[in-house]
């Protein structure tokens, strides 16, 4: 079919450009990640904004998309050839090569050779115009001028500085043409998921939650909700700052309906809970900027802000530590985020501006209690990077034992301590290391079934019975006839040793899954062992109570507390070190296409016609990295170890690199700079704020009744 050989050529091109890129012809993986932006909600509220229906995106016309953008880069590209090749004649014609002119071999004018090739770099124009019609800035003072310039040539570089005018055009083709081959799949995978459930009369539960905005459609009182709204009098929406765009467009107007018909001026008491600074999942579409808006918009006549600015939770100087810190981060990043966007995006410093918390009165005569220490390691010198670069990427762990055995030995339980990481990487290397110093460990990766060395031992007894070609008389044949669910009793109460019924929570967990593969998909082995390959790690157990070290990513972690938290890696990086997707779209009639595109997250955004939504971008990164590391340091009750290391790739673009600065700015917080009783060769400052108690002497606030 010609709808096939689209596919098949949209495919082709994106497994050259992923081969070019040195990433192997398996592109499976790539295409199925490139299709969960098929629900991505930021996707749909752009497409629908600007005016295309779901799903009915022409291919036809992301092909004559692609031969636009190309057109436009080709015709830069051949003039930028042309005015190079230009003016290296133009310069021979007078005599002279490019080196004899200001500069020698760096001259400006030997970037001709390199724009006669094609190549430029978006910040000669600048450097152009201040060259042109300015001949005593050709030559040293040894050389006379005239013998340098010729009209010619100096309308080479006015040419130049006229192409670079369109620059912004060409960078946009390039950053287009980059994804393009990509966009063109994914809208054959939109479309096919759409037949699939039109055919099979399904929907996608992902698709509910637009399918009720279009239902409501901008209406005030909707009917679902009118009569909804007659059944209820109150709704709280808690964590508040995680709701996604679409979602609040569905309950605004409940709200508005509930709110209309009240007799009282403030309401029947409808409550928003949630706070700006814990809004960490926008890869699950949650907007902070609407609760940030919150009093401006339909409702917020009917509305009043109530600031919670008492700690419950934790000691004074953890609270003292994260005003100071957080309102000193939240400046430096505004003034880092320098740009020449519009203006219209909110200063993260606003957002921080309630951050100060305040310690409970009932509390305020006591001194204050509390410790934080900071540990900032050094780079790695090159010239022993090759023998100590091992070594030196350890010195987290061994703080993190340090500081859980001293705190074993000030009356703490392992079951008070928990390890905050970014990444279940981070938590299973730091979990391999504590378990190999005889440390309990509990986290989300040691309870997955798939970590249980009996559930893949059975796994693997069940692989053999579908792979074994057996005899006749062989058991096996007779195994493989049996039921799934049978087939796996009967393994797990005749073949198992006796020490691994120990883990039976596995044993059951892994049964109930096995129940519940079965009565969905029916009972053949081979199935469910390919199944379970692509599933297994889904699937965990609950974790029991025990005295262990816990270690959960810092996601996980919003909403709980401990008494001593260690963040052991700590970076949060301000922007993403593998460039992803984002949504950008651009009215300018030489693209000829307003509808969202996708390209790759890059600085280089910043020269096209993308800008703005480069900027948005980057702000909501940073509120990304502050929020999360705001997350993870207001976790403490008694004590908070933050440890950072100057030789991580991503340092200077982190957290970690306003938190070394901020350390050691005594007016800031009065942190003490003590690495005494460590190894000189860990290259390690410390700073200490705070005292270490006996956990009994930790007096802990209790809240207000």
């Amino acid at each position: 079919k010609q709808e096939n050989a689209k596919l098949l050529g949209w495919m082709t091109e994106f497994a050259k450009e992923v081969v070019a890129e040195g990433e192997g012809w398996n592109i499976k993986d790539k295409i199925a990640d490139l299709s969960s932006e098929v629900n991505n909600e930021g996707y749909k509220l752009l497409q629908r904004n600007a005016g295309a229906a779901y799903g009915n995106l022409d291919g036809q016309e992301v092909q004559d998309l692609k031969v636009r953008v190309k057109k436009i880069r080709a015709l830069f590209i051949k003039r930028l050839k042309e005015i190079g090749n230009n003016g290296l004649a133009h310069m021979s014609a007078l005599g002279h090569s490019p080196s004899e002119y200001k500069g020698g071999f760096r001259s400006l004018f030997c970037k001709f050779e390199k724009i006669a090739k094609g190549e430029m770099q978006d910040g000669d124009s600048a450097k152009f115009k201040a060259i042109y019609n300015n001949k005593s800035e050709w030559v040293s003072k040894e050389n006379n001028p005239d013998d340098f310039y010729s009209n010619d040539l100096n309308n080479d570089i006015k040419d130049f500085i006229d192409l670079c005018d369109t620059l912004p055009l060409f960078r946009t083709a390039e950053a287009i043409l980059q994804r393009i081959n990509q966009f063109g799949i994914l809208n054959n995978i939109q479309r096919e998921i759409q037949t699939i459930c039109r055919e099979q009369n399904v929907m996608l539960l992902a698709d509910t939650t637009e399918l009720l905005n279009r239902v409501i459609d901008g209406n005030d009182t909707p009917f679902i909700y009118e009569k909804i709204g007659t059944q209820l009098n109150y709704i709280m929406l808690d964590e508040f700052q995680d709701t996604s765009r679409m979602q609040w467009q569905n309950f605004e107007p409940l709200i508005a309906e509930i709110e209309s018909r009240t007799p009282h001026k403030n309401g029947f008491g409808n409550v928003v809970v949630g706070d700006i600074k814990q809004s960490i999942y926008r890869w699950r579409n949650s907007d902070w900027q609407i609760l940030h808006n919150f009093a401006t918009g339909p409702i917020g006549k009917y509305s009043k802000s109530i600031s919670l600015d008492t700690n419950w939770r934790s000691l004074q100087n953890i609270i003292t530590f994260n005003n100071s810190f957080f309102e000193s981060a939240a400046k430096e990043l505004d003034n880092k985020f320098v740009s020449n966007s519009s203006g219209n995006l909110t200063p993260i410093a606003e957002i921080y501006k309630t951050i100060a918390q305040q310690y409970p009165k009932e509390k305020s005569s006591i001194p204050a209690e509390g410790y934080v220490e900071v540990r900032i390691y050094d780079k790695v010198p090159k010239e022993t990077k090759v023998t100590k670069v091992t070594d030196a990427k350890m010195r987290p762990y061994q703080a993190t034992v340090e500081a859980i055995k001293d705190a074993l030995c000030r009356g703490y339980s392992y079951s008070h301590i928990t390890i905050l990481v970014r990444k279940n990487t981070e938590g299973a290397a730091i979990a391999k290391h504590l378990l190999e110093n005889n440390i309990p460990v509990v986290s989300s990766d040691s309870m997955q079934l798939v970590s249980s060395k009996v559930i893949r031992n059975l796994v693997e007894r069940l692989a053999a019975i579908a792979t074994s070609t057996p005899a006749p008389a062989d058991t096996d044949k007779e195994l493989r006839n049996m039921p799934l669910l049978q087939l796996v009793q009967h393994i797990i109460h005749n073949e198992l040793p006796d020490a691994a019924k120990a883990d039976m929570a596995y044993l059951n967990a892994f049964m109930d899954v096995v129940l519940k593969f079965t009565s969905e998909e029916g009972s053949n082995l081979s199935l469910f062992l390919k199944w379970w390959s692509e599933n297994g790690t889904s699937y965990s157990i609950s974790a029991p109570k025990s005295n262990a070290v816990t270690i959960c990513t810092i996601h996980k972690s919003k909403g709980l507390e401990a008494e001593i938290i260690i963040i052991p890696f700590f970076t949060c990086k301000l922007e993403p070190e593998v460039n992803g997707i984002i949504w950008c779209s651009t009215t300018a009639p030489e693209i000829g296409y307003n509808q969202p595109l996708p390209v790759l997250y890059s600085a280089k955004l910043e020269n096209t016609l993308f800008k703005e939504d480069y900027y948005k971008e980057k702000h909501n990164c940073y509120i990304d990295a502050i929020n999360l590391a705001y997350v993870a340091c207001t976790r403490p009750r008694n004590e908070l170890y933050i440890f950072a290391d100057k030789s991580a790739r991503s340092f200077n673009n982190s957290m970690a690199s306003l938190l070394a600065t901020f350390v050691n700015a005594p007016d800031k917080v009065p942190f003490v700079k003590d690495s005494s009783g460590i190894d000189p060769s860990q290259k390690c400052d410390i700073y200490k704020f705070g005292v270490k108690n006996q956990r009994h002497e930790c007096k802990v606030p209790a809240a207000a009744s």
